[in-house]
């Protein structure tokens, strides 16, 4: 069925052995993702943000990635659709801002000169925002 929503509207498909492998993991990784959430499995990269016109940076921005306790560093093109699908964006959404924030709270005083923590000075001086997010968790 999720193979032929995917194809647009009005399609349908003809069921075949690999689809069946696609779904069983599918369903997995959906059940392991509310686990994933009260384990703290989600850790987020923090990717500058350049402003090219100045040859700076201008902010940074926070990137959600899913650390699976079997599975490794699941890709967030596989994980962020079924976060979607279920809901628990929302969720995640939420841990990614208070992670950022405590992020960028830790960056204050002597560190604020390390090369970590430059960007803060710069950040809150132009009101950058550090979070990407998707659009369903918007809504």
């Amino acid at each position: 069925m999720y193979m032929a929503k995917e194809s647009g509207k009005g399609q349908y498909r003809i069921f075949e052995p690999e689809m069946h492998a696609l779904a069983l993991s599918r369903l997995e990784l959906k059940s392991d993702l509310q686990r994933a959430i009260d384990a703290g499995e989600f850790t987020l990269r923090y990717q500058p943000i350049m402003d090219l016109a100045r040859g700076d940076m201008a902010g940074m921005e926070a990137l959600v990635r899913w650390e699976h306790p079997e599975r490794g560093t699941v890709p967030p093109l596989e994980f962020i659709p079924l976060l979607e699908d279920t809901g628990l964006i929302v969720q995640v959404g939420h841990h990614v801002l208070r992670e950022a924030c405590a992020w960028a709270r830790t960056c204050s005083g002597s560190a604020r000169a390390s090369r970590r923590c430059r960007w803060r000075s710069t950040c809150l001086s132009r009101s950058c925002s550090a979070p990407s997010s998707s659009a369903r968790s918007a809504t």
